[in-house]
């Protein structure tokens, strides 16, 4: 769930109450638009998706494999957002801070 919030801004799933979210986290599927224009950005949403699925037999079949593919991605890619005014949602001073950790890696 921190990895949908990170790229989408906002939680997968919005409920008012505990059981509410319990019932859409066993029911509802998140909704995964197309924001990020490159293939890293591409293979990060598919990996939130598999970390997300229902059915945990679909899931990755070990931390370590989860662990291969984001190396993969933090090694070889950068994601590029088609919007650049506003990565990480609106929460103030996200944007420039991530910025400045993101040229200091």
């Amino acid at each position: 769930m921190v990895g949908y919030e990170m790229l989408y801004g906002q939680l997968p799933f919005n409920a008012r109450s505990d059981a509410t979210l319990v019932t859409e986290i066993l029911h509802k599927t998140p909704s995964f638009n197309s924001k990020y224009s490159s293939s890293e950005a591409s293979k990060l949403m598919r990996i939130i998706k598999n970390l997300l699925q229902k059915n945990p037999a679909k899931r990755f079949a070990s931390t370590g494999t989860l662990i291969v593919e984001l190396e993969q991605i933090a090694r070889y890619g950068r994601i590029q957002w088609k919007d650049s005014s506003n990565h990480f949602g609106t929460r103030g001073t996200e944007t420039s801070n991530s910025k400045e950790w993101l040229q200091k890696t």
